[in-house]
């Protein structure tokens, strides 16, 4: 996986391989075996990851099919061979519906999509994708992209790490925030920011 770049587009390119097989439109995308999260400007979604891309390479391979019919078709026009016209006309038909097929069924391998307005980073810490945007950090649940938590931060979450049952958030004002859940806080830190997390500390740089 590579981008976003300038375009704002993610592409992936398949191990061994040198050809892009698919772009997607987004800032980061989280890849498992079974599944990717891909993270855009106002929207977090899950993909059937193994389903997508083997439709992905099914229909690499009927666009091809479908180039070089085209260029067949170019040809026989210039010769004036009114069958094979015919034929190809026939088969770019038959080609163009099941590009058609096959894009239909790329789409229906999202599984969930959920807005999100949180989209400067992105990791997965179990079951849980944390996502960092301007003055607020939230988690939401791989199950369904449900938000489940939100808390504030100073400034733009850019830097995300989760380890011990606490999430770290660094902002762009050079302060690192520590969420943890109420059964991992300490005696004695600042009260919680919500009922879901508990700022345990918040550190400048």
């Amino acid at each position: 996986v590579f981008g976003p770049g300038k375009a704002g587009q993610l592409g992936v390119v398949p191990d061994g391989e040198s050809d892009q097989l698919a772009t997607f439109a987004g800032n980061h995308m989280i890849v498992t075996p079974a599944r990717s999260f891909l993270h855009a400007d106002n929207e977090l979604s899950a993909l059937d990851r193994a389903r997508y891309l083997e439709l992905a390479r099914e229909r690499k391979t009927v666009l091809a099919r479908r180039d070089a019919l085209r260029k067949q078709l170019q040809q026989v026009e210039r010769a004036g061979d009114a069958a094979a016209r015919t034929r190809l006309r026939g088969e770019l038909t038959e080609v163009g519906g099941a590009i058609d097929r096959l894009s239909r069924e790329m789409e229906g391998c999202v599984l969930w999509r959920q807005p999100c307005r949180h989209p400067l980073s992105l990791i997965l810490a179990g079951d849980v994708l944390y996502a960092g945007g301007p003055e607020s950090v939230a988690a939401h649940g791989t199950d369904t992209g449900e938000k489940v938590w939100e808390a504030p931060v100073d400034a733009e979450a850019l830097g995300l790490a989760a380890a011990g049952g606490r999430l770290f958030v660094s902002t762009d004002s050079g302060v690192i925030h520590c969420f943890a859940p109420p059964a991992t806080a300490s005696v004695g830190r600042p009260a919680a920011d919500s009922a879901a997390g508990f700022l345990l500390t918040t550190t400048s740089r």
